[in-house]
């Protein structure tokens, strides 16, 4: 919970991919498990249900590269994961 809590913090309670807060947040993994992501708080980020579905089990990159300000947002995923791992 604590590390949910200061993932939703870190974003201000806003998707991670497109920095809404319209709809619901839920626990999304950057890395889909499909691809050996793990359930740990350096691969799980906010994500609205729009962006999660949109996502699905793509690499971040794959999806994040076609999207406006796609590589801003994938190095600051990657600049959250820094503060959080061990």
């Amino acid at each position: 919970p604590e590390d949910w809590a200061r993932a939703v913090d870190y974003f201000h309670g806003r998707c991670a991919y497109c920095d809404t807060d319209k709809d619901r947040i839920d626990q999304e993994h950057f890395i889909p498990v499909d691809m050996q992501g793990t359930y740990t708080r350096d691969n799980i980020v906010p994500a609205c249900r729009r962006c999660n579905k949109l996502k699905s089990n793509k690499h971040p990159m794959e999806w994040l590269i076609v999207r406006p300000l796609g590589l801003v947002t994938y190095a600051r995923i990657l600049s959250y994961f820094e503060t959080v791992r061990v």
